[in-house]
């Protein structure tokens, strides 16, 4: 048995016991053309964020047009449990505008971290990021703009430090 076949069945056993989730968004979702017990209902697919960064994360996408991967329904995530997209936004939008937290989060592997910077705005964390400048060279598909999130080289999380040189690295995470 695979990852995803065991985490299919977590996220399965979670979505049937918590009480996080109302009863209508117990049954299985539609996802692309058929019913999975693992997937949210369509119109429960925003339940797939954390409540507590839920209607942030989703302005955030609006605001900054990141498509979500395999979404349903315009606006809203993925309804698959197992998302590494969902994951990766539940994961880190906490720290969105937590500096101190995030850099004691990271440490630990960026020993060099003097302090966070902005990556965008007043976000210390940013998603699905896509080089301004387009170093790939990228051609948008379908004579399209590039997106974020999808038909061009994107980067799943990006962060922006200041190290104890003087150097601003960009921190691109990859889920």
């Amino acid at each position: 048995m695979n990852f995803l076949s065991v985490e299919k069945k977590r996220q399965l056993a979670w979505k049937l016991k918590t009480k996080t989730l109302p009863r209508e968004a117990k049954f299985p979702g539609l996802y692309y053309s058929r019913l999975f017990p693992f997937c949210l209902p369509l119109e429960h697919a925003a339940l797939n964020l954390y409540q507590g960064i839920r209607d942030e994360a989703l302005a955030l996408f609006e605001r900054e047009r990141i498509l979500w991967h395999t979404s349903a329904l315009p606006g809203l995530p993925s309804n698959h449990l197992c998302s590494s997209q969902v994951f990766c936004v539940n994961s880190l939008a906490p720290f969105l505008h937590q500096p101190e937290a995030l850099a004691e989060l990271l440490r630990p592997f960026f020993p060099d971290i003097v302090h966070m910077l902005p990556v965008e705005a007043d976000r210390f964390i940013t998603f699905e990021w896509i080089d301004p400048d387009n170093l790939l060279g990228e051609q948008p598909k379908l004579g399209m703009e590039r997106h974020r999130g999808a038909g061009s080289t994107s980067i799943d999380a990006a962060a922006l430090y200041e190290s104890s040189g003087g150097y601003n690295v960009l921190l691109m995470i990859d889920r």
